[in-house]
């Protein structure tokens, strides 16, 4: 039988299958002699720990660094606004009281399965669980253009909320897949009604690159390993004189005026950078 249970915490993983899983190992033996990638062989929704809720592995679109917080609790406020979807319920049985949530490649699978000891930083986690079965949600979080950038680093990208199951579970029969280009939100509210509007006087190391859609067949890009804000990035940003530039110089700028109606923010040439 499932106990009352209380849990809140943040866990940080990286993937280049662009997959998060959560799962008990102990329910997993019958594929330690499986293929080790036997999950990534079709749908997800057709392998039948996934459609049956005994474990979750959700597309996340792409790969990467997540930050995904897991609850028994609600979402916050600032979750909630800036939730784009959610992927659920899915599933997981717990066994061994120690579940796993990370990166899919920690499946077990081949002659594989993970055990606490065997975590690396950026697997992911065991969180403990007592036994029992229990229905999954997995929330999509995203600020970028609608919040200030320290709102938007300091919410977690996923949020599953764990609830004891009740009921009989219904199988999963839609692909557990996250849209990370999803541009609605499911919960509307002042904070998400419109995006930042760039902000003028802003100090912006840059490149000038070639293109066709200015007239003066040059456009001012973010220099690698520099940082725009999000809400600059709808918009092309042209100095208000080009002819001050060439294709290839590392300039430094400050924007000075914005065209809304055109997508255009113009800047002015502080200095050139060394090549």
């Amino acid at each position: 039988m499932n106990q009352t249970i209380s849990l809140n915490e943040t866990i940080k993983f990286f993937t280049d299958t662009a997959t998060l899983a959560v799962f008990d190992p102990a329910t997993m033996q019958e594929r330690i002699h499986s293929e080790a990638d036997w999950w990534c062989n079709g749908d997800l929704k057709n392998l039948e720990e996934v459609r049956n809720g005994l474990i979750s592995i959700v597309s996340v679109s792409n790969d990467g660094y997540y930050k995904v917080r897991v609850t028994t609790e609600s979402l916050t406020q600032d979750e909630k606004d800036f939730s784009r979807c959610v992927i659920g319920p899915l599933g997981v049985a717990s066994k061994s009281e120690k579940v796993f949530i990370g990166k899919g490649e920690c499946l077990p699978g081949g002659d594989y399965l993970i055990s606490p000891k065997d975590i690396s930083s950026g697997d992911g986690k065991f969180i403990e669980l007592p036994a029992g079965n229990y229905d999954l949600y997995f929330y999509f979080v995203n600020a970028a253009g609608y919040a200030s950038e320290s709102k938007v680093k300091s919410l977690p990208d996923i949020v599953v909320t764990i609830v004891n199951r009740t009921n009989t579970f219904l199988n999963v029969n839609t692909e557990p897949r996250i849209d990370s280009t999803i541009e609605t939100f499911l919960f509307p509210s002042k904070k998400n009604a419109s995006k930042l509007k760039p902000k003028l006087n802003k100090i912006l190391k840059a490149k000038v690159w070639s293109t066709t859609r200015t007239t003066s067949g040059k456009a001012i890009k973010e220099i690698s390993g520099s940082f725009w804000p999000d809400e600059y990035r709808s918009f092309e940003i042209i100095l208000e004189d080009m002819s001050q530039v060439e294709w290839g110089d590392r300039i430094t700028i400050k924007t000075t005026r914005l065209d809304e109606e055109n997508k255009i923010i113009y800047a002015e040439l502080i200095e050139r950078l060394p090549k």
